[in-house]
């Protein structure tokens, strides 16, 4: 019969168990919360940094995006299809009066600069903001009407036709008009080159536009119509200011030929470009202020002392592309 085997024998004897003493426990505490705190101190200042660049990232984004929307815009000031028989200089940028736009056509632009103690622009100056320029344009739609992609002739709506037809272009080149919506008492009987009264000239959209700060450092444009100005547009915020120089022709060569803010009534018809400077600010404040001042032109724009918004001016030149060429 075999021996049993004595199990306990061969047990290695047990060792006392003891924990950690008040000191190290505290010691463990201690080199915890140090470990915790530059954690904490990590992540704030990686958040704050982030926070800085988001601020950033949005004011160019909407500075540039103002500044090129304003550029899109001015290029196309003065612009009604083949029409070169430009004259008329009603200075009303608000009329709704369509008897009066046929009067205006060479003032293509027509600014209003901050100190502008002129009524022209009277219908927003209720939601323009102080300090500001203002500028209207006007110009034919770059698409016809009907056309795929551009709306057909809708009632009510303004539109400009002008004559492809030698012989009628020389006593009526062009009918600015509001659509009827009937056929049989449309004002735009125009003919094309072939002169076919089957055949009408294409009518295209007649756009005036007013482009203004609001005094929620917004950019916006309302559009005049002959029913009276369409509920702002808003463009894009945190657009702080805008500043308008203007280009003057004064020998019809289409070059400029001086650069002013606030150019003599008789000088407006002679603008060919323009340069523009675009304030733009974050909509957040930061930490702390840039102590810096602002210049767009004849303005030199100072935050106040406890301002905490980053800024930044964006500038462009632009030529009117249409007048300029006609002078060329």
């Amino acid at each position: 019969m075999a021996a049993k085997r004595c199990v306990s024998c061969h047990r290695a004897p047990l060792r006392a168990q003891r924990g950690l003493t008040l000191v190290e426990l505290m010691v463990a505490l201690a080199l915890g919360l140090v470990l915790l705190a530059a954690m904490v101190a990590l992540f704030a200042n990686t958040s704050a940094a982030r926070r800085e660049l988001d601020r950033s990232a949005e004011l160019h984004e909407s500075g540039r995006y103002a500044l090129d929307f304003l550029r899109d815009e001015l290029l196309h000031a003065g612009f009604y299809g083949p029409l070169t028989s430009i004259s008329g200089t009603v200075d009303e940028p608000c009329t709704t009066d369509v008897n009066k736009w046929r009067d205006s056509l060479a003032l293509h632009v027509r600014g209003s600069n901050q100190a502008d103690a002129g009524t022209q622009f009277d219908c927003i100056k209720a939601v323009r903001k102080a300090g500001t320029d203002a500028v209207f344009i006007q110009r034919a739609s770059t698409c016809m009407a009907g056309e795929p992609g551009c709306a057909p002739q809708t009632p009510g709506v303004p539109y400009l036709q002008v004559s492809g037809c030698g012989e009628e272009y020389s006593t009526q080149p062009f009918v600015a008009a509001v659509a009827t919506g009937d056929p049989s008492t449309s004002p735009f009987t125009l003919r094309t080159k072939e002169c076919v009264v089957t055949k009408p000239a294409p009518v295209r959209q007649f756009l005036r536009r007013i482009f203004y700060i609001g005094t929620d450092d917004t950019l916006n444009y309302v559009d005049v119509t002959p029913a009276g100005l369409t509920a702002p547009v808003l463009v894009t915020a945190g657009i702080e200011n805008l500043q308008i120089e203007y280009a003057v022709d004064s020998n019809g060569d289409g070059s400029p030929d001086d650069y002013t803010s606030a150019p003599a009534v008789a000088d407006w018809p002679n603008v060919v470009a323009s340069r523009l400077w675009v304030l733009s600010r974050a909509m957040d404040a930061s930490a702390g202020g840039e102590g810096k001042a602002f210049t767009l032109a004849d303005t030199v724009f100072v935050p106040a002392d406890n301002d905490r918004f980053k800024r930044h001016v964006f500038s462009s030149f632009v030529t009117f592309a249409t007048p300029q060429g006609i002078r060329e």
